[in-house]
């Protein structure tokens, strides 16, 4: 049965949509078609469904060069379950058992403008009130603490080889140097070029913000949530009058909070990091 080769681990709201839409549409490329993110190695009920439900998510893939899936959350090791709380920990060495080979693609963004855009979502999709504090949210969904890079690409190092990592960083990827990093991930995986036509769009946009209104609907009649997305004009979701921003005290509290695991993170990659003096 075919596995999976490689893995996009994150992280979350980093521009793994981009580069999945983008790596799915290679002839030489199986991703699991429906699903994006399996959340097999992240997610201890999806795990326990087994490695023979994980790999049958793959099974059509016989005779493609690379495999993978793109969940964005792998990468973190916070807290897990209640009863449990060291288990995401654990996942780099999940990983390995199911390949020890396994190349792994990491996507990382301004930590402050990533909590952001992750806080954003969860109003969007109605998991918290338009209303709540960033800082609030973060004890629930980890909001804030997904940004501290390096603690988790150490314990990752810890079980992989540096050579198997390619780390992308989403003001060049996915913002600036569509084509570069294109180039770079098809090198990393060994696979041919885009034959002729079969380009993707790499200044397509995704996952895109709702509004203020979108929000308040959708946390306010979950159940409609779907008639939002369908029925509810676009010029009405996206005008800017419905949105809302951070206030800066706590946009300067994230600045401070991320200077020095942003300095580590530095240190760890031996490279000076796209927004440093940005803020």
């Amino acid at each position: 049965m075919p596995k999976p080769n490689f893995l996009v681990i994150g992280s979350q709201k980093c521009g793994t949509t981009w580069l999945a839409n983008v790596l799915s549409r290679h002839p030489e490329v199986y991703s699991p078609p429906n699903q994006k993110e399996l959340h097999f190695f992240d997610d201890r009920p999806t795990f326990e469904k087994g490695m023979d439900w994980f790999l049958s998510q793959f099974e059509d893939g016989s005779g493609k060069k690379r495999i993978g899936e793109y969940t964005p959350n792998t990468i973190y090791l916070g807290r897990g379950p209640e009863d449990d709380p060291t288990w995401r920990e654990e996942t780099p060495e999940r990983v390995r058992e199911l390949d020890p080979q396994m190349k792994l693609i990491v996507l990382l963004r301004e930590p402050v403008s990533r909590a952001v855009s992750a806080h954003y979502h969860n109003m969007g999709v109605g998991r918290i009130a338009p209303t709540m504090d960033i800082f609030d949210a973060d004890r629930s969904f980890h909001t804030i603490r997904m940004g501290l890079y390096a603690f988790q690409l150490k314990r990752w190092f810890e079980v992989f080889p540096r050579e198997q990592f390619l780390i992308l960083f989403f003001e060049e990827a996915v913002r600036t140097d569509q084509h570069s990093t294109l180039q770079t991930t098809l090198d990393f995986l060994d696979l041919s070029p885009f034959p002729q036509g079969m380009m993707p769009d790499l200044q397509k946009a995704h996952n895109k913000r709702a509004s203020f209104l979108a929000m308040r609907l959708r946390r306010g009649y979950p159940r409609l949530s779907w008639a939002v997305d369908r029925f509810l004009p676009s010029a009405i979701k996206n005008q800017s009058r419905f949105r809302i921003s951070l206030p800066k005290d706590r946009l300067a509290e994230m600045r401070a909070f991320y200077k020095e695991p942003d300095a580590e993170l530095a240190d760890l990659l031996g490279r000076q990091l796209p927004w440093a003096g940005g803020r």
